[in-house]
């Protein structure tokens, strides 16, 4: 259950538009064509303002402009945005904002380098107000995942930010390709004065309880080549079926649960990451405004192709009704007192199956067998979130 006083943390797309096609994008299949049912949009300056009550902005220890369907560097009034959220939020408040790196000019970085100054060494990377740069390599490498991202962009991008004191944070996604430039991306972190992290990404599989690589398409749906998890061990093949890959493979619809899907969801235990600590709660807003847990079924809204799982979230969203938690209509307070979560889903995470209601989503997300968990190595979770505040 959400307690009002207890709601800390928001994750906040604010635009679902992307200069990248990344492969494990939901707002594309696999790097290529558009997702059915993706619609771009964006948060404004005027619908922050309106949809964030100042009590519970107040009351705010960390807002991550989280990338998701969309990358918030894009958003035209991205600065306006953190300067608004800085001026009536708590002291304590840290304000992240992930992206790419690939957009706009090093005169908006700097910009935003200087608004994010470095005042203090936080005791966790995220305890400091700045820029997280998800960068996946170097000239040669970062675009494989990173398609579309220009990596002389990126870098300039990066140097004008560090050039005015911006408190920057390097998050690498390791995969086979680029792993033997981490030693080298590390040494380019220090050099900007930014913090590096490795992240172990996911999408390979995990799911099916499986292990595969990413096949990457182009925006015909032709197979152009894979990308491999950085400890593949075995043959490196590409599929058998190379040509219209998206018309064959992809975007059949999928409204059944395999063999191994209906096992989790039977024996998986619900534990929202959102509301893991009692008085440590999480939301999060999406580009098109409207209320939901949190960023990762955030992905799913208004997609109902290749997984159960997406399907039938968005089913259960229909028969709720999404207008309720559309916040350009309702409030935080009104959404979250009105029984509409409970009713989408906490009363179903005790169901006994996806069969019988239990959301699927959730339980790859949040059950025992999470891969999101994976994501970040053990000593980074380890690590006190405890805040620092420049006195």
């Amino acid at each position: 259950m959400y307690n009002l006083s207890a709601i800390k943390m928001a994750q906040i797309e604010l635009s679902s538009r992307c200069n990248a096609s990344c492969p494990a994008c939901s707002r594309n299949i696999s790097g290529g064509p558009q997702a059915p049912g993706f619609t771009p949009e964006d948060l404004s300056l005027n619908d922050i303002k309106n949809m964030f009550d100042i009590e519970i902005l107040k009351n705010m220890e960390l807002i991550n402009y989280c990338g998701n369907l969309g990358d918030p560097g894009i958003n035209k009034d991205l600065l306006e945005i953190v300067t608004y959220i800085k001026e009536n939020a708590s002291p304590k408040l840290s304000q992240i904002v992930r992206t790419n790196g690939g957009m706009r000019t090093p005169e908006h970085w700097s910009k935003l380098g200087a608004f994010f100054q470095k005042t203090f060494t936080p005791s966790h990377p995220f305890a400091h107000s700045g820029v997280v740069f998800s960068v996946d390599g170097l000239a040669d490498t970062n675009h494989i995942y990173r398609r579309g991202v220009v990596w002389d962009k990126v870098w300039a991008n990066m140097q004008a930010y560090s050039a005015a004191g911006g408190y920057g944070v390097w998050e690498f996604l390791k995969f086979d390709h680029n792993k033997h430039q981490i030693e080298e991306a590390e040494r380019l972190a220090t050099q900007l004065g930014f913090t590096f992290l490795v992240k172990d990404p996911v999408g390979f599989g995990e799911m099916d309880g499986e292990r595969r690589p990413l096949q990457v398409i182009d925006r015909d749906g032709h197979y152009e080549y894979s990308i491999w998890p950085h400890d593949w061990v075995g043959e490196k093949k590409p599929p058998a079926q190379t040509m219209q890959y998206y018309h064959s493979n992809v975007a059949w619809t999928n409204h059944t649960l395999s063999e191994y899907s209906q096992k989790l969801s039977i024996e998986s235990t619900i534990k929202c990451k959102s509301l893991k600590y009692e008085n440590y709660q999480e939301i999060f807003i999406t580009a098109s405004g409207h209320l939901l847990p949190c960023c990762y079924i955030g992905g799913a809204l208004g997609q109902r192709n290749t997984s159960f799982s997406r399907f039938q979230f968005n089913e259960k969203l229909d028969e709720a009704g999404i207008d309720r938690f559309d916040l350009r209509k309702h409030s935080i307070v009104e959404i979250l007192t009105s029984g509409s979560f409970n009713y989408l889903f906490v009363e179903s995470w005790n169901k006994a199956s996806a069969a019988e209601g239990k959301m699927q989503f959730c339980v790859e997300v949040c059950g025992e067998s999470s891969h999101i968990d994976k994501i970040y190595t053990v000593e980074f979770y380890n690590k006190s979130f405890k805040k620092e505040v420049d006195q």
